[in-house]
């Protein structure tokens, strides 16, 4: 979907889309892969959480940096493992393409 790794941390990865729209395809695009592992592994399922966030990023030689970058991994942090989390903003720029994807909405306090 045209993302690239912005980091790999441990256990996880940032990655960067051109757009919302490409970063919750990708999103779910990932979720259905391991979801299809798991039914064929069941004894040892992969369990992925995704946060997803969008806005202006600042880029430098090291990589990506900005509150609105760390902004996603507060958002994954709230997840469960199959759950794909976003924020407000995301979800208002990609709802009508996906409406029918969004569940119930739920207020979070994330650190910082």
């Amino acid at each position: 979907h045209g993302g690239f790794e912005v980091k790999s941390l441990e256990g996880g990865f940032k990655l960067a889309f051109s757009s919302a729209s490409r970063a919750l395809q990708s999103a779910i695009a990932i979720r259905e892969l391991f979801e299809a592992y798991n039914q064929e592994h069941s004894q040892d399922p992969v369990r992925v959480r995704m946060g997803l966030h969008t806005a202006e990023a600042i880029r430098d030689a090291e990589g990506f940096f900005d509150r609105n970058v760390s902004m996603a991994s507060r958002i994954a942090d709230q997840a469960r493992g199959g759950n794909i989390l976003v924020s407000s903003l995301l979800k208002e720029l990609v709802e009508m393409e996906a409406m029918s994807l969004f569940e119930q909405e739920r207020e979070v306090e994330l650190k910082g």
